[in-house]
């Protein structure tokens, strides 16, 4: 005989629940030159931070840059939630810890001397331009992930990835900064974790940043030996103020120059199952939209829009339309510190697990199905139980449990 579970929430929680595999967030955050930039696209001349640097100093610019007001947030997100593990990548660029071999950053200006362009230890990489296509060839700059990949996933590495976060390259008197976190952790590349910072300069390779984000994402799900990884959610956050300007198309992975194909959000939701959350910082375009809605169908609640989904466009079969009321994905909107703010809370909110419904599923991911919940064994399925109706709680073992 079949029997038929009826839930009803209750306070009382099972205690036997196994360390739940947390959802695994991997931030890629835009780190090209217009990040200097204020929101209305005005220059700040610097990225908001200020670092002495023995004779010089870097880099404060007038303030409210793109990137100040985006590490800001992100430590803000990171700091409010401790039920996801979080990496992080950047555009890729090329660091010198020697103060000596800094380079001149044409996005930073006037901090350091009077009327010059400061020198900054990170520059962006960017290829070969080509001029028929306007856009650029960055094919030899992401083999090296020392370039791109700041922090991998690891327990307990918020304090770390905040350290890129903070404004912060040297300490008072010169020297080289430990992290002002305390983190232990390293970071790729290099033998400790000094004078890690985020900066502003180079161009903005989306798509092949992603086909980078698949080929990490793709390693570290073979290497997640979790009892409950099975049942881990994966996304990939993009933080971005404006379109891509490299060869690969951050949806499809066309290589648009010719040459081979690479991976996009496309292959990382239908290939990984990893699903993209896209962020327009100061700016809005139609590949954006076209990342949320292949990489998920996510939107933007606080935008409207009405247009073609782009699954329904390209034959997908993961059609956004057939289960969000026919509105597609749309990349999210930031004009401001308070709605990035807002923005990422959300996306945090939604990508938290927790047994939010009594389904036989273990949507928590912690070994354990509809904890929180009573089982009702006799309920037919149709009439609402009362418990005057004489309704029979189903025990661990017993009734068909």
């Amino acid at each position: 005989m079949a029997v038929v579970f009826l839930c009803l929430s209750t306070a009382a929680l099972p205690a036997a629940a196994q360390d739940s595999a947390k959802a695994r967030i991997l931030i890629l955050f835009d780190t090209s030159g217009s990040m200097t930039w204020a929101v209305d696209g005005s220059e700040t001349n610097g990225d908001g931070s200020g670092d002495p640097w023995n004779s010089r100093f870097c880099c404060p610019g007038i303030g409210f840059s793109r990137l100040h007001i985006a590490k800001n947030a992100m430590t803000k997100m990171i700091d409010a939630t401790g039920d996801i593990e979080f990496a992080l990548m950047k555009f890729p660029q090329d660091y010198d810890p020697d103060q000596d071999f800094a380079v001149e950053a044409p996005w930073y200006k006037y901090n350091q001397e009077a009327g010059e362009v400061d020198l900054l230890r990170y520059q962006g990489l960017t290829g070969a331009f080509d001029a028929g296509l306007n856009l650029y060839d960055y094919s030899a700059v992401f083999t090296d992930s020392r370039t791109y990949l700041c922090e991998t996933f690891t327990a307990g590495n918020a304090d770390e990835i905040k350290d890129w976060f903070d404004n912060h390259e040297y300490e008072s008197d010169g020297t080289p900064s430990l992290s002002l976190y305390g983190s232990p952790f390293d970071e790729p590349g290099t033998p400790d974790m000094t004078e890690q910072e985020l900066r502003a300069d180079g161009g903005t390779p989306l798509g092949e940043a992603i086909n980078a984000a698949y080929d990490f994402m793709d390693d570290a799900k073979a290497a997640d030996t979790h009892p409950l990884a099975a049942c881990r959610p994966w996304y990939l956050l993009v933080l971005a103020d404006g379109d891509y300007d490299g060869f690969i198309h951050p949806v499809t992975g066309e290589n648009l120059g010719g040459g081979d194909a690479a991976m996009g959000v496309d292959q990382l939701r239908d290939n990984l199952d990893v699903e993209t959350w896209v962020v327009g910082l100061a700016a809005a375009s139609t590949t954006l939209d076209q990342m949320a809605d292949a990489g998920g169908c996510h939107y933007d609640p606080a935008r409207s829009f009405n247009r073609t989904p782009h699954a329904a466009a390209s034959n997908d079969t993961d059609n956004c339309s057939e289960y969000l009321d026919g509105d597609a994905g749309q990349a999210f909107l930031a004009n401001s510190r308070e709605s990035l703010t807002n923005i990422l809370y959300h996306i945090i909110s939604s990508s938290v697990l927790s047994e939010h419904s009594c389904d036989g599923v273990d949507n928590d991911c912690d070994g354990l199905t509809d904890e929180g919940f009573t089982l009702y064994c006799n309920w037919d399925g149709l009439t609402p139980p009362h418990p005057a109706c004489g309704n029979i709680v189903c025990r661990s073992g017993r009734d068909g449990l």
